[in-house]
């Protein structure tokens, strides 16, 4: 790891460098903390829908608290040299419209090579996994094929629904930024190729039809577990909840709930389900 007393020595000499952190929320906050603690003052592009999340810190509203200049759109830097880190940036990066000797690099919410891509805290737990983590790695031409610089994992416990492994995926990585940033900024770092033979992609359009409304009779052809993973992965109040029958789910378990309002029978046991107010 690297150290707070080398930064000033290691960053001087980059002032036609410009720093930029494009992304939001919890993971992108600490990013611009560690920036700052390295005498660095990035601009700030901040992505959207942040305002939607509760319970986590704004980007914007940390940036403006310390006086860090917010850039509406990132073509304000086209042209220019720059050391660019995306934690949940919602733009595709075209390293050819920036100077040459530009440095891009993203967190990305999975383990790589494996779901690659957006949704990447609802497919997991559709497909069961058991595990997953952040990676930081360098942007390319593809979409997050990059070579890897450093990964966190971490446990999907069988409880998690969509929600909760979001917020588990900015924990994670607000870990990972403040141990890598300081070393990928003095260019102290190694990175990998990826395992595109143990790849997986999942594009948006896939999400958008995936089903989300269920009736009772369907769910009875299916597996408990199955049904179980399906409704989990679905439940993130502040932007979508499975539904079955007309009824929307705020919880799904896969023993009684003290707050059990409808039992759904599968094709092997029954799933218990909270219902929203």
């Amino acid at each position: 790891m690297c150290f707070p007393y080398e930064y000033e020595i290691e960053t001087r000499g980059r002032c036609n460098m410009i720093y930029i952190i494009a992304g939001k929320l919890n993971a992108a906050v600490r990013a611009l903390e560690v920036f700052h603690k390295m005498g660095i003052d990035p601009l700030i592009y901040v992505s959207t829908g942040e305002e939607r999340i509760k319970g986590m810190n704004s980007l914007k509203e940390y940036a403006n608290k310390t006086g860090s200049r917010i850039i509406r759109e990132i073509s304000e830097i086209y042209g220019r040299k720059v050391f660019f880190l995306s934690v949940e940036c919602d733009k595709i990066i075209d390293k050819k419209l920036f100077e040459k000797g530009s440095k891009f690099f993203n967190v990305h919410f999975s383990l790589l090579p494996k779901y690659r891509g957006t949704m990447t805290s609802f497919w997991p737990i559709v497909f069961g996994e058991h595990e997953t983590g952040v990676t930081l790695h360098e942007i390319d031409e593809g979409i997050d094929t990059g070579e890897i610089i450093s990964q966190i994992k971490f446990e999907i416990k069988g409880e998690y629904t969509c929600r909760d492994l979001y917020f588990k995926y900015h924990e994670n990585a607000s870990k990972l930024v403040e141990e890598v940033i300081p070393c990928i900024v003095q260019g102290k770092y190694g990175s990998f190729p990826q395992e595109n033979r143990n790849a997986t992609s999942f594009p948006r359009f896939l999400y958008h039809h995936f089903p989300k409304e269920f009736c009772s009779k369907q769910l009875k052809l299916m597996e408990k577990r199955q049904v179980y993973n399906i409704l989990r992965a679905l439940i993130f109040r502040e932007f979508q909840l499975p539904s079955i029958d007309g009824k929307k789910i705020t919880a799904v378990s896969l023993k009684p709930l003290d707050t059990t309002t409808l039992s759904i029978q599968t094709n092997s046991g029954n799933v218990y389900v909270e219902i929203a107010d």
